[in-house]
């Protein structure tokens, strides 16, 4: 099983590029990191994606509306995609 870390709205090519690794940037903080790419991630293992923290709340909504042109965020992408997704909550 895979942890999903964290990709971030700016960065949503990343989702389908063709590469296994890419180099991204946090959109705050400007640390860089090397994340795998949707493919990679996506290569029919189970997924566990973590919601943590209390202001995740509204995101975890967000999630319950699926991926979508007017939705287009990084973790709904994931979980539409994904053959297999646990979402991991405390809230």
């Amino acid at each position: 099983m895979r942890i999903l870390r964290p990709f971030f709205p700016d960065t949503l090519p990343l989702l389908t590029d063709s590469r296994n690794y890419a180099v991204s940037q946090h959109p705050e903080s400007h640390q860089f990191r090397i994340t795998m790419t949707g493919p990679l991630i996506l290569n029919d293992s189970p997924l566990l994606v973590p919601v943590l923290g209390t202001g995740k709340k509204e995101m975890l909504e967000e999630l319950k509306k699926g991926y979508s042109a007017t939705h287009p965020t990084p973790a709904a992408y994931i979980l539409t995609h994904a053959v297999e997704a646990f979402v991991y909550t405390t809230l």
